[in-house]
């Protein structure tokens, strides 16, 4: 949940997170994907779409 307008910011921290817990581990090409939910506006805020390889 983004607050203070950090949404770019909460996107990315999830998508790392979801790499560093290799999540994605157990499949080939994974496209992973990363979402702030602004909850001011209660709408998507932002999101990061990346490969399981990616920094």
């Amino acid at each position: 949940m983004a607050r203070d307008g950090n949404d770019e910011d909460v996107a990315q921290g999830a998508l790392k997170r979801i790499r560093e817990k290799d999540y994605a581990g157990p499949y080939d090409n994974p496209l992973l994907l990363g979402i702030a939910i602004n909850g001011a506006k209660r709408t998507i805020g932002a999101w990061a779409v990346g490969k399981k390889s990616e920094p």
